[in-house]
C-alpha cells in the first residue's frame, strides 16, 4: 500500500505530516528560542467545557468534548490557528528548506499503486499520479494499462475529488466508484461503464460511511443489475451531530433508476422482527454470483458485538424477505459460496478459526473448516474450490491454501516478507491476487494461479522510484512488560548505526479494537531513518497481533495496560541503546 493510500485510509499509520514536523524540530537547535526572538504569539488555549461521564463506574472528565464536532465553526477556527502557528514556528528553522526539498522528492518518487481489483476479462488498478488519482485497467493478454477514469473527471462532473473505493459488477461491465470531497466530506457513489469510462446517470449522495465497517462498501447483485449500499437517515445532517450516523439502512439501487427510487432492505426500521437501537450499524452486505443468499452484518454498537443475518436475494428484491439471524457472537469477514457461508471467528479460538454454515438448513450449526493454528488468522478469500488465508506468525504474514472442506494445508511462498492483502472474490478462474509489502519495501501485487505453489506470475508494479533499502535494517524484538508479558516490537533503523543512544526514536502504537498492525509500507519511515532517526512500532495489548486474549487484556477496565505497555517498550528500547528518554517521541491515535 503506497503512502498516499495509507494516509487516506488508515489514520493510525505514521503520516508524512507528523514525521515532517519531527524532522523540522530535530533540525532546529531551539525553535522555542526562535519564537521568543521573533515574538510569535501562540494561539489562545482551546476553550474548556467540562463533560463528565460515568464509564464502568469510573468518573471520566473530558474538557474538550466539544472538539468532537469537527465540522463546527469553532473547531475549524481553532484548527486553522494551530496550523498557522505551526507554519510560523517550523518554517524558518535551520534545515527546513533542505527538508522540504527532500520530502518533496520523496513524494515524487513514492509508489503510485493503490488497489488491484480483478474482474471479468480485466484487472482494475488505482494509481496516485502527479496530476491526481486514476483508475486504469489491464485487459487480459495486454502488457500495458489503459486509463478508465480520473479523479479530475469526477470532480469536473461534480462527483467528488478523491476516489475512495472501486467496486466492479460481477459481469465486468460497470464499476461503482465511491468518492469524497476534501477529507471524508460528502461521500457519494457514481457508476461508470468500464469499457468507455463514461459516467452513468446513477448517482448517490447520502452514503453512510464510518470507520466501523461501513467504509465505502457497495455490494453488487449476482446478475449485476444493481447493488446494495449503506445510506444515511433522512435526518442525519439536520439532526444532532451525535446522531449523524444513527438509524442507518442498507438500500437497494437498480442501475438506470434515480436514487429516489432506492428502497431500504435492511437496518433501522426495515423489519419489525429485527429490533434495532438508533446507533446500531448495518455495516456490510455480502453476495456472490454462485449463491442465492444475501448476508448482512449488524453491528450492535453499545454491546460491542455484531450479528450476521441472512435472506434469499430473490425475496429481498421483491420486498418480502424473511431475515434469519445466523450468528450473534461476532463472526467476521463473511463470504458466501452456494449455500455455504464462511466466516472468521475467535469464539473458542484465541488466534481465530474459519467456520462454515449450511444456509439451506435452518437447523444447521457452525462447523470448523480451518481450525486454530500457530499464528493469528487475519483474512481469507474463497477462490474456486479452495480457501486462501493469511496467518500472522513472528511478525509477518504467511499465505496458506486449503481445500473448501479444510483438507490439507499448504504454505505458499510469497515474493516479499511482510504484510499480505488478498483480493475480494470475483468470477475469474485463474487464481487470486495478493499484495505483499513491508515497512521499507512497497512490493506490489502478484497473481497466484490455482495450481501454483508460489506467487510468481503477472506482477503489477508498485511504481515510483524509491531508493534501494540496503542501508536499512528491520528487526523484530520481544520486550518485557512490567507484569512479565512479552510485547512484540517492530524496528526500522540504519544498518550501520550504533546502539549508543544517540538516535531519536519515533515510537508508534495503536492497541485498540483488536486491530492488527502488520508491516505496512510508508516511504517517510525510511526518510526518517536516513535523516538519523529510528522507528519502532509497539504491538501493545489491546491490539490483536497475538490473538483475542491479547486484545481483551487491555479492554475497558484494563485499558490502561495499553499505555503501560507502551511505556515499558520505551524503557526497554532505551535500556538496549536505541535511544534516550529525551529523544523518544510517542505517536498514536
Amino acid at each position: 500500500m503506497n503512502a498516499f493510500h495509507a494516509i487516506a485510509q488508515r489514520p493510525r499509520t505514521v503520516t508524512w505530516g507528523s514525521i515532517a514536523g519531527l524532522l523540522f524540530a530535530f533540525c532546529s537547535a531551539s525553535p522555542e528560542a526562535w519564537c521568543t526572538e521573533a515574538r510569535i504569539e501562540p494561539p489562545k488555549p482551546a476553550r474548556i467545557s467540562m463533560q463528565v461521564d460515568a464509564i464502568h463506574g469510573v468518573e471520566v472528565r473530558d474538557p474538550y468534548r466539544w472538539m468532537e464536532d469537527t465540522a463546527s465553526a469553532e473547531f475549524l477556527a481553532w484548527a486553522e490557528a494551530q496550523q498557522r502557528y505551526t507554519n510560523l514556528v517550523l518554517g524558518p528553522v535551520d534545515g527546513a528548506m533542505r527538508l522540504r526539498e527532500v520530502m518533496g522528492n520523496t513524494l515524487q518518487s513514492a509508489p503510485t499503486l493503490g488497489d488491484v481489483i480483478p474482474t471479468t476479462g480485466t484487472v482494475l488498478i488505482t494509481r496516485w499520479l502527479p496530476e491526481g488519482q486514476a483508475l486504469s485497467a489491464r485487459d487480459d493478454g495486454a502488457d500495458t494499462e489503459r486509463t478508465v477514469i480520473t479523479s479530475a473527471t469526477l470532480a469536473a462532473a461534480g462527483r467528488g475529488t478523491r476516489i475512495r473505493k472501486v467496486s466492479p459488477s460481477w459481469d465486468g461491465r460497470y464499476a461503482a466508484i465511491t468518492s469524497t470531497g476534501r477529507g471524508d466530506n460528502g461521500p457519494e457513489v457514481s457508476v461508470i461503464d468500464l469499457a468507455t469510462g463514461k459516467l452513468l446517470v446513477d448517482h448517490i449522495t447520502d452514503l453512510l460511511t464510518t470507520t466501523s465497517g461501513t467504509r465505502y462498501q457497495v455490494a453488487w447483485l449476482p446478475d449485476s443489475s444493481g447493488f446494495v449500499y449503506p445510506r444515511l437517515s433522512s435526518t442525519a445532517m439536520s439532526g444532532p451531530s451525535a446522531e449523524r450516523y444513527a438509524r442507518g439502512q442498507q438500500v437497494l439501487h437498480r442501475i438506470g433508476h434515480p436514487a429516489s427510487n432506492d428502497r431500504a432492505v435492511f437496518g433501522h426500521g426495515v423489519d419489525a422482527n429485527i429490533s434495532t437501537d438508533i446507533d446500531d450499524l448495518p455495516s456490510a452486505v455480502v453476495m456472490a454470483p454462485s449463491s442465492p443468499w444475501i448476508i448482512a452484518r449488524l453491528a450492535r454498537v453499545k454491546r460491542d458485538t455484531a450479528e450476521l443475518w441472512g435472506a434469499k436475494i430473490s425475496e429481498v428484491i421483491t420486498g418480502n424477505a424473511t431475515w434469519r439471524r445466523l450468528s450473534d457472537d461476532g463472526h467476521g469477514s463473511p463470504a458466501v459460496r452456494g449455500d455455504q457461508l464462511y466466516a472468521l471467528t475467535h469464539q473458542g479460538a484465541d488466534k481465530g478459526r474459519i467456520v462454515a454454515l449450511d444456509l439451506a438448513s435452518e437447523d444447521a450449526t457452525w462447523t470448523t473448516t480451518v481450525p486454530e493454528r500457530h499464528g493469528v488468522i487475519r483474512s481469507f478469500v474463497l477462490a474456486g474450490e479452495a480457501i486462501y488465508f493469511t496467518e500472522l506468525r513472528d511478525g509477518r504474514d504467511w499465505l496458506v491454501r486449503t481445500d473448501a472442506d479444510g483438507a490439507g494445508f499448504t504454505d505458499i511462498p510469497v515474493p516479499l516478507s511482510g504484510s499480505l492483502r488478498l483480493t475480494a472474490p470475483t468470477l475469474r478462474k485463474d487464481g487470486i491476487w495478493l499484495e505483499a509489502a513491508n515497512w521499507i519495501d512497497a512490493g506490489g501485487w502478484w497473481r497466484v494461479a490455482p495450481d501454483a505453489q508460489v506467487a510468481i506470475s503477472a506482477k503489477i508494479s508498485a511504481g515510483g522510484s524509491m531508493p534501494a533499502t540496503d542501508d536499512l535494517l528491520v528487526e523484530q524484538l520481544m520486550l518485557p512488560a512490567a507484569d512479565g508479558a512479552a510485547i512484540p516490537v517492530s524496528i526500522v533503523r540504519s544498518r550501520t548505526g550504533a546502539l549508543d543512544g544517540t538516535s531519536p526514536l519515533l515510537l508508534e502504537a495503536y492497541g485498540s479494537f483488536g486491530k492488527i498492525q502488520a508491516p505496512e509500507f510508508n516511504p517517510f519511515v525510511a526518510l526518517w531513518v536516513r535523516e538519523g532517526g529510528s522507528f519502532a512500532y509497539a504491538h501493545v495489548r489491546g491490539g490483536g497481533e497475538l490473538g483475542d486474549a491479547w486484545h481483551r487484556a487491555a479492554l475497558r477496565e484494563t485499558k490502561s495496560v495499553t499505555t503501560t505497555d507502551l511505556l515499558d517498550v520505551a524503557k526497554g528500547l532505551v535500556e538496549r541503546g536505541y535511544t534516550v528518554p529525551a529523544k523518544t517521541i510517542l505517536l498514536g491515535t
